[in-house]
């Protein structure tokens, strides 16, 4: 079963209008949930201390659009900073995951995040495919993988940092909304944008050679990091004006391969490298 996807056109973006339909079917914890619902969530980020999910920052525009809002918490919060995320209901192990999504007008010490990640987190092995906005540069985006050998050592496409691998888009990301796919079969993953192949990766690619693959959830969100990631994102301070992300769609597609691009929206030259590469 595929999770509802809301194209919007390119000629749809530029104009305002009423939608009483909304990109993605929201629902908070403990609330009925459909298939292909979106969880927003509520909790302490695990991936950075100074940041809490909240539902309240995860909006509705009104164009049906899904909005998550990255801003200062108020006075007495009990982390400095707030924000969104949502994941969807639907889980799978191979398939295709995608995003439409517009960026946030980025800022130093910022991470918009389209990805999977393993569905059962207390006890599953890692298993995680990235796309990341990393930063104030919303003109490339950088690919990750993360898998857990059999001793429990997790192991990453960009070997933990030093390699990492990243797309000029050709576009500034902030400006319009593009679409993100990534595709995982039991031997490869592959990375589309746009319906353009950008980056294809298999065991050979992963540190010891491991593909060990597992049952996934689809995530967006929008965060800041803590000092010790500041090396890999910039120093975060804050940003002169709100960030704010657009959902414009978001799909699973379980056992489904290859990109459902082709909607018209602005097509890329993209194209994958390492850090410090060709």
């Amino acid at each position: 079963m595929a999770l509802k996807f809301k194209r919007i056109n390119q000629e749809a973006l530029s104009m305002t209008f009423i939608s009483d339909v909304p990109t993605l079917d929201l629902y908070e914890f403990a609330q009925p949930y459909a298939a292909d619902g979106w969880l927003k969530s509520d909790w302490p980020a695990g991936q950075s201390s100074i940041l809490q999910w909240l539902p309240d920052n995860v909006r509705l525009a009104v164009d049906g659009s899904v909005e998550l809002v990255l801003r200062r918490a108020p006075e007495g919060s009990e982390r400095p900073y707030q924000s969104g995320e949502v994941q969807s209901a639907l889980e799978a192990t191979t398939g295709t995951w995608g995003w439409t999504v517009q960026t946030p007008e980025m800022w130093p010490g910022a991470v918009f995040g389209l990805f999977t990640f393993k569905s059962d987190w207390e006890n599953q092995p890692w298993v995680e495919f990235d796309f990341e906005f990393v930063g104030a540069d919303t003109t490339r985006v950088q690919l990750n993988i993360h898998m857990e050998t059999a001793s429990g050592q997790q192991v990453t496409l960009d070997n933990d940092g030093r390699d990492l691998v990243i797309i000029d888009l050709g576009f500034d990301a902030s400006k319009d909304a593009h679409t993100y796919e990534i595709t995982v079969t039991e031997e490869k993953a592959i990375f589309h944008i746009d319906g353009k192949i950008v980056g294809e990766f298999s065991g050979g690619d992963m540190p010891g050679g491991i593909w060990n693959i597992g049952p996934m959830n689809s995530y967006i969100n929008l965060w800041a990091v803590q000092p010790k990631q500041e090396i890999w994102a910039g120093v975060w301070t804050d940003p002169p004006a709100t960030l704010v992300a657009r959902i414009l769609g978001a799909e699973v597609r379980p056992g489904a391969y290859g990109s459902s691009y082709g909607t018209g929206l602005n097509r890329s030259d993209s194209s994958a490298h390492r850090a410090g590469g060709p």
